[in-house]
Parts: C-alpha cells; structure tokens; sequence
C-alpha cells in the first residue's frame, strides 16, 4: 500500500474510478477485516461471512463509478456488505447454502449459538447496531422502517437474546 496509505477513502475510491487497481488494494486492505466480521455476524458463519465481504469488495469494483465522494464510503460499503449478506441469507434459506458452528472462545460460541437462534430479522437489526456500530436512523434508510420501531425491535431482540443466553449457561 506505501505511499496510497495517506490517502482517505474518497481519494483512493476516486482513483479506483479511474482503474486504479493499487487504490482499490489499499481500499480493501484497509476494511476487509471488519467487512468480515459484521458479514460473520449477521450471517452466523465465518466462512460464509468471509465469502459474503469477498462478494461485496467484487461488487465495490463493479460499481466504483457510481460511488460519489463525500465522506459516505463507510456507508456504502455497509449496504454492498448487508446485500451481500441478504443474498447469502436467501441462498441458505433455499438449501444451497451451508452453515457450520463459528470457532471461537466459549463465551463468543456461546454468543453466535444464541444469533443463530433469533429470528433473522432480529439477528440483523443487532449485528447492525452492535456489530456495525449503526445508528437507528441509519438502519432506518437501510431498511426502510420507522425507527423508533427499530428501537422497540432492538430492546426486544436483546431481552429474547438475553433469555437465550441465561437458558444455555
């Protein structure tokens, strides 16, 4: 990456407009880790999370012409990554997907397990406020909902997240 390191993300997604490919390394350098991690939380699956962010930085390519710069890169690539994520989610739901238990210390295996058991829209509204870090007007333009109804859907997700955990230990 060297000398693109000083570039921020608007700089670098300019000069991958234009074919840069050492821009857009440095791009993925610098995000693919949590790209990953949110993508493995949503999806409850490590593997599928990695081929999910993989899948959301080939469409980032794809598409690097219609990104605009102005400060929205993190956002941008949060809806790619979420898109990706909902693509996999339906290809599982279909039987072409597998899933396998995420590795991990106990308490994180313990912590995916009961993901994996909240219904798929409320496993997506905590990995998007807690694992992306979100605020709920932002899950809001991504989803389309109110967000106060998005506050109660939190609240309660994490008290029926909260019961789950208590029944496991």
């Amino acid at each position: 990456m060297g000398i693109l390191s000083g570039y921020d993300d608007d700089a670098l997604m300019a000069r991958a407009r234009d074919g840069d490919k050492e821009a857009f390394e440095a791009i993925v350098s610098r995000h693919m880790d949590r790209a990953t991690a949110v993508a493995a939380r949503f999806l409850a699956d490590r593997d599928a999370g990695r081929a999910a962010a993989q899948n959301a930085f080939l469409q980032l390519w794809a598409a690097r012409d219609q990104y605009r710069p102005g400060g929205g890169f993190h956002w941008f690539l949060t809806t790619l990554v979420l898109d990706r994520c909902r693509v996999a989610r339906e290809a599982e739901a279909r039987g072409r997907g597998a899933s396998s238990p995420p590795a991990g210390d106990d308490d994180a295996a313990r912590m995916q397990a009961a993901l994996t058991r909240l219904e798929p829209g409320d496993r997506e509204v905590l990995v998007m406020r807690f694992g992306m870090d979100l605020g709920y007007q932002d899950i809001a333009n991504e989803t389309g909902r109110p967000a106060s109804a998005l506050r109660s859907q939190v609240f309660d997700s994490l008290r029926r997240l909260r019961s789950l955990l208590e029944g496991a230990s």
